[in-house]
């Protein structure tokens, strides 16, 4: 489980003053759960992921995964139970070809390179992408470079996933493509 209480987050602002980005959230997400926060431009969606996710630190408040305060998990553990998929995949994907981008993660795992390969392949079929092992990111669609990301984090093994606005970049058929993903890496 995820939950906030009474979380604050400020952002340095012009001339010294702060800019309130969150204003007492409380908040508990179950496990297995599909939440969804919704908002206009500019109303902390991605300022409120990124603190569950352990890349920022509140203001005031506390965050507590799985029963334990944030602040207190061990990096290297934190990343490997929670994760974050940014709205352009241009900014988490890191290597060049597809292969390697999804490898890289599992290879942080410490998995036998025999155990890699098998896993990226498999990562491609499920995304119905197997012709895309070798491909060179650049040449890949918005849509399928975020399928590229969030299949990246999910091969992690994560438990808790936190997609902000992964359709933001996307034509209204990858959005489409994108979301039924999402769907599906629910519903296994």
């Amino acid at each position: 489980m995820i939950r906030l209480r009474k979380v604050y987050y400020s952002y340095p602002g012009p001339g010294g003053h702060t800019l309130l980005a969150l204003w007492n959230i409380n908040l508990e997400i179950l496990p297995g759960s599909f939440t969804s926060v919704i908002g206009p431009n500019n109303s902390g969606k991605s300022t409120l992921g990124r603190i569950m996710a352990g890349l920022l630190s509140p203001s005031e408040g506390q965050v507590f995964l799985e029963g334990l305060e944030i602040a207190q998990w061990d990096p290297t553990l934190l990343h490997k139970v929670i994760g974050l998929v940014f709205p352009s995949p241009d900014e988490q994907i890191v290597f060049p070809t597809v292969e390697d981008d999804l490898a890289f993660g599992l290879e942080n795992l410490c998995l036998h390179p025999d155990q890699v390969k098998k896993k990226v392949i498999d990562i491609l079929r499920f995304l119905e992408m197997e012709e895309c092992l070798q491909f060179h990111i650049q040449h890949l669609s918005g849509g399928q470079k975020q399928k590229i990301a969030i299949a990246a984090m999910i091969a992690r093994g994560l438990r808790y996933l936190i997609l902000d606005d992964p359709t933001s970049f996307l034509d209204p058929e990858s959005k489409s493509e994108v979301l039924a993903l999402i769907q599906r890496i629910h519903q296994e």
